[in-house]
């Protein structure tokens, strides 16, 4: 007997589905556009989730943005979904300004209303109270694909190798942000190196990606009982999988407690590609890819 779930989303992938992507085929673009305004400033790029209580966006941004923005989602010409977002801080950081961004109100257009309501619905009664408050604003930010990398930390008694996707680089900088949950096992002793190394992975590779998100409460096996093996990057000599396509290692400059989660802002110092070409793991939310689906089965 076929489940409510996969009759609804087509996959039994829920709240969050996985695609194999290279960054050029993301069909997705995301805007920010301002209250009482028609003009959209392209961020599909520049934008990255940091927090999830509150749920926050962080933007490298334009200094004249005004305080109240709308940020859209559109897939194939259509607003799939937007974020009502407050301006609640600006950082500066070495070459630019990061805007964060708070929801205070997140509207979903995908499918059919009808459809939308027994998806939301479904999802708010399999999923955790905590984690149904966000439903709606994961729905629409995770319409836009988010790539998952692996985080590698070492000290001199530690280290650890987990899953991000609150995460990025910032395009045309050496500037690179996380936002990583305060609960996680790994952070006190991030903020003590105050070093990380992001390795990007390919996405034939998702079994042991999320076998690793199991250190996130954690404390990691020894680096010998790993299910694979590894080396060690150039500057920081951080273990790194030897699936590993590029890496960077960066050095942390600042810590924010945002929330849930701490901002973390740093700069590349160093990046290695061995083997470019392999698609990488993408995160979208389950709504976005049946929506995603449905559409490209009208058009073949």
């Amino acid at each position: 007997m076929i489940s409510p779930g996969r009759l609804l989303f087509q996959t039994s992938e829920v709240p969050f589905s996985t695609l194999a992507l290279h960054q050029h085929e993301i069909r997705e673009r995301v805007y920010l556009q301002a209250e009482e305004s028609h003009v959209r400033i392209d961020i599909s790029d520049r934008h990255w989730i940091v927090c999830d209580d509150p749920f926050i966006v962080a933007v490298w941004m334009n200094p004249t943005l005004n305080a109240r923005q709308r940020l859209l989602v559109i897939a194939n010409e259509t607003v799939v979904g937007y974020l009502e977002l407050d301006l609640i801080d600006r950082k500066k950081i070495p070459e630019g300004e990061l805007g964060l961004f708070k929801s205070v109100k997140a509207i979903s257009r995908h499918s059919t209303p009808l459809r939308r309501r027994l998806m939301l619905g479904y999802l708010r009664f399999k999923q955790k109270e905590n984690a149904s408050k966000n439903l709606i604003n994961y729905c629409v930010a995770y319409s836009y694909p988010r790539n998952v990398v692996l985080v590698s930390c070492s000290t001199d008694d530690y280290f650890n190798i987990f899953p991000m996707d609150f995460q990025g680089r910032v395009p045309e900088t050496n500037q690179y942000l996380f936002g990583l949950r305060r609960t996680n096992k790994a952070l006190e002793k991030i903020i003590k190196q105050r070093q990380v190394v992001v390795c990007e992975v390919p996405a034939t590779k998702k079994n042991i990606i999320y076998q690793l998100g199991k250190h996130h409460g954690t404390a990691p096996p020894s680096i010998e009982a790993l299910p694979f093996s590894c080396h060690f990057s150039e500057r920081l000599v951080f273990p790194v999988p030897d699936f590993t396509t590029a890496y960077s290692e960066v050095e942390l400059e600042r810590f924010d407690a945002l929330g849930s989660h701490m901002l973390m802002v740093g700069h590349v110092i160093n990046r290695v590609v061995r083997e470019p070409g392999d698609r990488q793991l993408y995160h979208i939310h389950s709504i976005h890819n049946a929506h995603r689906n449905m559409n490209t089965s009208r058009t073949t």
